[in-house]
């Protein structure tokens, strides 16, 4: 296709994407305008900590009154990711630096307008949350080990090349420095990480895709695949050159759909273009358990998300459960035959990705182990809270959790963390006594998800009385205002597929990047995917990080 042809379409999406973007920035910027702008200054200020920087915690970070609270923010990870743009970068239509935001830019932010309010103090400590002592209000962790350029063999939790064994870089013996903070105020904000489930193997060698290293080894293993492939074709080990170009992804959720989405494209445009000589033998396999794929959605969204990947190249295979991972290229799965009986098959892959669901952090685990059952931890999920966000078991009601760590009967997305996050951020501002404040309430704004090929489908609630259409993470009507209890339920939902959904989920995720630096950036990123192709290099600095040995 020639460049000019490229353009039209790609200007088409960009234009109704800034429409959509637009409305979606216009109809939230009121939900800034009560941001802290207090200047008077309290005789002491309590410390509140939070742990973790996703979603929900940086969202505590930009609403609570840092007039009121010195403010320490503690993670392992130094940055915000955004990640609904995960996949893409996956395969290079966005690049990995251009969908994260360091931390320090949002601690720099707040300590300027605490600065403001009294000299109140905002900062940030890199490190593991290792234990919460609730009774002595103590939080102990643990910095991240310092590298001295030593290597050593251990398994690999991510295979990153063909032998399954990754290097890792072996800290100095001595190199285990813990800290104590204390704290007055405690928001547990970390997250979940990929539950297996007990499937034997996949911890070993599966890929997962919840961080930013995992896109990243990932997409270092399809280009792998593709070269070793491509170096292959011309001798006689079509077995061999078939089992590298299969990617299996496991998990019909939104990220698994996203992925197989986005590898269709890239399989559909890039490999045909860079491996024509392969573009036709690269197989994506989409295998859930459940009967359906994207089960919160609506069926008819569902029906359509299958029959638009089958059109795209995607094999989507639901009733179908991995039961072993028995190597970095075969897996054994169960299925159902016509007759009602089981059936294992064994499957040969390139790469198998396990988005299968979520689980708890040690952390919060033994967290909820220390609390009891009889206190009221009594979920394997994570922290049970109350209805204002404070984790049952805790006598002052000085912990709360938000977010995948959370067990509030509502799903762990980021549409809930972020909106729990804003609510506590708030409750603290406004009083600091959360006691006093309104329950927390969820305001299911819908969902959304790429199926490749410039579509998507998209389940917008439209709510009375004024029928406007609310976006997937925080669309608000221009007054702000939440549905009234008794509009909940009648609220009914519109349905968009195609390339209108792709628009709205496009410019809704555009215009909630967050900060405009990235908004330019994945806007390039974009452009250039669209005109010129997706990036494929495999740096060699990060080839090197992730240097394996031959077994």
């Amino acid at each position: 296709m020639s460049l000019s042809w490229r353009l039209i379409p790609a200007v088409g999406v960009a234009g109704v994407a800034s429409v959509a973007g637009g409305l979606a920035a216009i109809t939230s910027i009121n939900d800034e305008w009560d941001a802290d702008t207090t200047t008077a200054v309290p005789p002491s200020r309590e410390k509140l900590v939070i742990l973790g920087t996703g979603w929900g915690a940086l969202e505590v970070l930009r609403k609570a009154n840092k007039a009121n609270y010195d403010v320490t923010v503690v993670s392992p990870r130094p940055f915000f990711l955004y990640t609904p743009l995960l996949a893409g970068a996956t395969v290079g239509t966005v690049h990995h630096g251009n969908i994260i935001e360091p931390i320090r830019n949002f601690v720099a932010v707040s300590g300027r307008g605490a600065g403001a309010a009294g000299g109140a103090s905002v900062s940030y400590v890199q490190a593991s949350a290792l234990s919460v002592d609730p009774s002595n209000h103590k939080i102990e962790c643990e910095l991240p080990p310092a590298s001295w350029g030593e290597t050593t063999d251990v398994p690999a939790t991510r295979p990153s090349r063909f032998s399954g064994a990754v290097k890792a870089v072996a800290p100095h013996p001595s190199d285990r420095t813990r800290v104590t903070l204390d704290y007055d105020k405690l928001v547990i904000a970390v997250g979940a990480q990929p539950a297996t489930f007990g499937t034997p193997g996949v911890a070993e060698h599966a890929f997962f895709l919840k961080e930013l290293d995992h896109s990243a080894v990932l997409q270092q293993r399809l280009l792998e695949c593709l070269e070793r492939a491509s170096a292959l074709v011309t001798t006689n080990a079509r077995g061999e050159v078939d089992k590298l170009l299969h990617f299996v992804i496991v998990g019909g959720g939104p990220t698994g759909v996203e992925l197989s989405a986005e590898l269709s494209d890239f399989i559909r445009t890039d490999v045909k273009r860079l491996f024509p000589h392969l573009a036709d033998r690269v197989k994506v396999t989409l295998l859930e358990a459940a009967p359906r794929i994207l089960g919160p959605f609506a069926e008819s969204l569902s029906s359509y998300a299958v029959e638009h990947l089958e059109e795209v190249g995607v094999s989507v295979q639901t009733g179908a459960c991995v039961t072993k991972v028995a190597g970095p290229h075969k897996a054994t799965i169960r299925t159902k035959a016509p007759d009602g009986k089981a059936v294992e098959t064994d499957l040969d892959f390139g790469a198998l990705v396990w988005a299968a669901g979520i689980s708890t952090r040690p952390l919060v685990r033994d967290l909820a182990a220390s609390l009891g059952k009889d206190a009221g931890q009594d979920s394997r999920r994570g922290l049970v809270v109350d209805e204002r966000l404070r984790v049952k078991g805790v006598e002052d009601g000085s912990v709360f959790a938000i977010g995948d760590c959370a067990v509030s009967g509502l799903p762990p997305t980021a549409q809930v963390a972020a909106q729990q996050g804003k609510w506590l951020g708030r409750a603290l501002r406004d009083g600091a006594v959360v006691q006093e404040a309104e329950p927390f309430s969820y305001d299911d704004k819908g969902k959304m998800a790429y199926v490749g090929k410039h579509a998507a489908v998209v389940e917008a609630k439209l709510g009375p009385p004024n029928l406007k259409v609310q976006d997937h993470f925080w669309w608000r009507s221009l007054h702000g205002a939440a549905p009234a209890a008794s509009d909940t339920k009648t609220r009914a939902a519109a349905e968009l597929t195609g390339g209108a959904a792709f628009a709205f989920w496009r410019g809704t995720y555009f215009s909630k990047l967050m900060s405009p630096t990235n908004r330019v950036a994945v806007g390039v990123d974009w452009f250039r995917a669209e005109m010129f192709g997706r990036d494929v290099t495999v740096h060699q600095a990060q080839m090197r990080r992730r240097e394996t040995t031959a077994k």
